[in-house]
Order: C-alpha cells, then structure tokens, then sequence
C-alpha cells in the first residue's frame, strides 16, 4: 500500500530548472485560464445583450 506525503516533501528534491519551469508553466495557465474566463464572459454577455435587444425589438413590433 503506498504512503500519503504532503505535496512540498514530494517536490522539496526538485532541481532548480525543473522548478522554473514548473512555474512558468503555471503562470502560462494562469493566464490562459483569465483569458478564456475573459472570453466566455465577454461571450455570455454578448448573446444576453442579443436576447434582450430581440425581445425589446418583438415587443415593440407587437
């Protein structure tokens, strides 16, 4: 059966490149995780803003 460890005592042995690399890659998602955050909201608001101004329209069409 394996042993739990806490993740720091795992990676405590972790070269200096390997743990650069490791947070450049994690500033990399970071960022890419806002950007599409950014797109799916901008997205949402765009086809609310659709919706509303249809049904404004078919309102005052009627």
């Amino acid at each position: 059966m394996t042993e739990h460890h806490k993740f720091s005592i795992l990676t405590e042995n972790f070269s200096p490149e390997r743990k650069a690399k490791i947070a450049a890659q994690t500033a990399k998602l970071k960022e890419e995780m806002v950007l599409t955050e950014l797109r799916q909201n901008t997205t949402r608001r765009g086809r609310n803003e659709v919706f509303w101004k249809s049904l404004a329209y078919r309102v005052t069409k009627a």
